[in-house]
C-alpha cells in the first residue's frame, strides 16, 4: 500500500498538471476518481468535454511516465460523458467487403461538451426477432421502437466507467445482437417498465 502522503501528492501533482494547461474545469469532479490499489494507483479522469480528452491523456499519460522512475505505477482512464443526440435507421448493414448482413444499420450522434462524434450500432436479425418476441410490437411502431431500443443499449455502454468503458472514438460501430437485446428489453428503460 502507498503511503498517505505519497498518495495525495500524486493526485495534487495530477490536479496541478490539468489546472496548468487549463482544463481542470472540464473536469467532473462527481465521475472522476482517483484511487490507491496497493500496489498501483488508478486515475480516471473523466471530461465533461471531449473537445480537449487528447490533450488530458497526453497529460495524464507523461504523468504516469513521470511517475515511473520513482517506482510509483499510475494506471489510468481518460475518457468523456458523452449524450445521446440523435438515433436514425441507416439501412441495411454491410460488411466491411461491401456485402449485405443480416442486420439493420442505425447512427447515432454523441455529443460531449462542444464535440459531436458518430458511431454505427448493427441490429442483428436475431435481436430484431428478440424485440417482436419479448414486446409483441405492431408494425407501424417497429423502426421507432428499434431506435429506442438502440438509444437504450448506447446510453448503458457510455454508462460504464473504470476499465470496462467504452470509447466512442475508438470503437465506433457497436454490434446488438440477441443476448443483447434480451439485456436490453429485460433490463434497460423504456422497456423493463413494462408490465
Amino acid at each position: 500500500m502507498m503511503s498517505a502522503t505519497t498518495f495525495a501528492q500524486v493526485e495534487q501533482l495530477l490536479v496541478r498538471r490539468l489546472q496548468g494547461a487549463g482544463v481542470s474545469d472540464l473536469v467532473s469532479s462527481r465521475s472522476s476518481q482517483f484511487l490507491d490499489l496497493g500496489e498501483y494507483l488508478f486515475a480516471e479522469v473523466v471530461l465533461t468535454d471531449a473537445t480537449r480528452l487528447e490533450e488530458v491523456e497526453g497529460i495524464v499519460r507523461d504523468t504516469a511516465e513521470e511517475l515511473k522512475p520513482r517506482g510509483i505505477v499510475l494506471d489510468r482512464v481518460v475518457r468523456a460523458q458523452w449524450e445521446i443526440v440523435e438515433v436514425s435507421h441507416a439501412g441495411s448493414s454491410r460488411a466491411p467487403d461491401g456485402g449485405i448482413r443480416a442486420a439493420s444499420e442505425f447512427h447515432v450522434i454523441l455529443k460531449s461538451g462542444s464535440r459531436t462524434h458518430h458511431v454505427a450500432v448493427d441490429v442483428s436479425s436475431g435481436a430484431i426477432a428478440v424485440l417482436k418476441q419479448k414486446l409483441g410490437v405492431e408494425k407501424l411502431s417497429f423502426q421507432k421502437t428499434i431506435a429506442q431500443t438502440v438509444c437504450s443499449f448506447v446510453q448503458y455502454q457510455l454508462s460504464m466507467g473504470g476499465t470496462a468503458y467504452w470509447s466512442p472514438l475508438v470503437a465506433p460501430r457497436l454490434e446488438l445482437n440477441h443476448l443483447a437485446m434480451s439485456f436490453v428489453v429485460e433490463r434497460l428503460s423504456p422497456f423493463s417498465e413494462r408490465p
